[in-house]
């Protein structure tokens, strides 16, 4: 039976629930449960004659109060309000741009959970509107004030947002928050489920998605940063489907603007760039502007004697920097001279080597899995099945960078034993033709000629598209793949009708010219496939005939 036991420890009494039983004839304690001093159980005695609560509300405090704290201190909350006046019941389109903004940063999702969100944030005690004010169709009905449909082609002197964003610089500029020195430019998209059906939307555009999503509509975002404060100076929308170098012409029109508007010297400015943005034509753009700049170079751009330096001759940094190793010189990158730094990290090296590990491991775990499904006793795969098995699970499992960029590492991979082997083949087509002592039939010369006309046309297809990212060069190629068959086939036949038995090694040469050419069809083929998965995420590995009826 229980009992309430008091211990002494130094000059206070401690109190413990002890429950004593008979342990081989003799009384042990067999349970004790630590209560407190005298005054924790008093306490604990008028707690439980409290009355118990019937229901309990919770709040998202600390984010959303913070952000509401640094929109109205900062001056956006004002300024939105001077644009956008609250009605005389509702919230304004000021309130829905900022619950927006807020919502994005929170906890980002459709405007469907944004009411819901809203419910159960600070907010709705602050503002004091309803939850259901602030539904999907509701957002739409405010944008629609802030910019009509039918008034989307606007220039940026028309443009109500563009113009919100310069008026908030010029607020900052005058509270002295922007930075006049640093300014770092930088380009993200974000992926949409709008459907691909939908044609009048002119901006969602299929691309390289940086979160690996290919296979969706996708919008590019650029975005010029204060670099001491963080803040948003400028910003472009752009369509998905247009590349990072291909933006920043646009970009650096609005960035000398925005510039010139505000008073702020360009050559005051350096601009900071990723490599993304490295290429010629953006290079004598920014000479042209004025603007000084810091740009990173993608490797293969980088001067040929800074990737031929060795880590050890990189004179090392301070103490206060350890394991790195920087050199500058002045050299020669588009066509001028200017001051390049070529930088080695001793740990940024090693985590690189260590994911690279890490992936491999991952790899070989699949691999291991995938052997022991198929060495299964009642398992009966196919070899088209356990390629297309691969092709949809490894990508996933090798890397920790993203499933986009495992797609294009295999991708590269596939491609280089798909062109060894077609080197490979080409070759013995050559050779077969060279040791020829007789001279080649007209008919025969036709057919290979045309043959090999083919073929350089589908390889050609392929190179652009694998440039492009674009699957129309490639179901190009799945198309004119049976047309290579059909003429190797017809050879074949042609052959096989004419010869009598003492022709046979006479053309034999002929005959493996060309069923080199027609293997050669095949993995260009290969390649084909592998194109459309590195464009658009999905294999069509042993689809193609599929594709190519359609």
């Amino acid at each position: 039976m229980p009992s309430l036991v008091a211990k002494k420890k130094g000059n206070k009494l401690y109190y413990y629930v002890v429950e004593s039983a008979r342990v081989e004839g003799k009384p042990r304690i067999v349970h004790q449960a630590y209560l407190g001093t005298a005054e924790k159980l008093a306490e604990m005695v008028r707690d439980r004659t409290a009355p118990i609560p019937l229901a309990a509300t919770t709040r998202e405090f600390g984010l959303p109060a913070a952000l509401w704290t640094a929109a109205q201190q900062t001056g956006v909350w004002d300024l939105l309000q001077s644009l956008w006046p609250t009605p005389r019941s509702g919230p304004s389109p000021a309130h829905y741009l900022l619950l927006a903004a807020l919502h994005r940063i929170c906890q980002p999702g459709p405007k469907t959970e944004v009411a819901e969100w809203y419910r159960t944030s600070i907010l709705s005690a602050l503002w004091e509107f309803p939850a259901e004010r602030f539904t999907s169709q509701a957002f739409w009905d405010a944008f629609e004030q802030i910019l009509p449909e039918d008034q989307e082609a606007l220039s940026g002197a028309d443009d109500p947002l563009e113009q919100a964003q310069l008026r908030l610089l010029g607020l900052w500029k005058a509270k002295q928050r922007v930075s006049r020195r640093l300014l770092a430019y930088d380009t993200t998209n974000f992926y949409t489920y709008i459907a691909s059906t939908n044609r009048r939307n002119q901006l969602a555009q299929r691309g390289h998605n940086k979160q690996g999503r290919h296979n969706l509509r996708q919008v590019g975002l650029s975005y010029v940063l204060d670099g001491e404060h963080g803040l948003s100076l400028c910003h472009h929308v752009y369509p998905g489907n247009v590349a990072d170098g291909e933006e920043f012409s646009t970009s650096l029109v609005r960035i000398t603007r925005m510039l010139d508007q505000n008073q702020m010297a360009r050559e005051t400015v350096t601009l900071v760039l990723d490599k993304g943005s490295a290429a010629l034509a953006n290079t004598v753009q920014l000479e042209e502007a004025g603007l000084g700049w810091i740009s990173a170079l993608p490797w293969n751009q980088a001067p040929a004697e800074l990737r031929s330096r060795a880590v050890e001759e990189l004179p090392a940094c301070s103490s206060a920097q350890p394991g790195v190793r920087a050199a500058a010189d002045k050299m020669l990158v588009h066509g001028r001279e200017y001051l390049c730094v070529v930088k080695y990290s001793a740990s940024f090296a090693g985590e690189q080597l260590h994911s690279l590990t890490t992936s491999l491991s991952r790899g070989l775990q699949a691999l291991r899995r995938l052997t022991q499904e198929l060495n299964k006793p009642k398992a009966r795969w196919k070899p088209d099945q356990i390629e297309r098995k691969i092709d949809e699970h490894l990508p996933d499992a090798i890397t920790r960078v993203g499933e986009a960029k495992a797609r294009q590492l295999l991708a590269c991979l596939k491609f280089i034993t798909d062109l060894e082997r077609i080197g490979d083949l080409s070759y013995s087509a050559v050779m077969q033709l060279q040791s020829r002592r007789e001279k080649l039939p007209t008919r025969d010369s036709q057919q290979l000629v045309e043959m090999a006309s083919l073929l350089h046309g589908m390889l050609e297809q392929v190179h652009l598209g694998f440039e492009k990212r674009e699957v129309s060069y490639a179901r190009t190629v799945l198309q004119t793949d049976p047309e290579v068959d059909r003429i190797c086939h017809a050879l074949f036949q042609r052959h096989l009708a004419e010869s009598g038995p003492s022709d046979g090694p006479k053309h034999f040469d002929i005959l493996l010219t060309a069923q080199a050419l027609e293997r050669i069809g095949d993995h260009a083929k290969n390649l084909a496939e592998e194109l459309f998965s590195l464009a658009e995420g999905r294999s069509l590995r042993h689809n193609a005939r599929k594709l190519s009826s359609t």
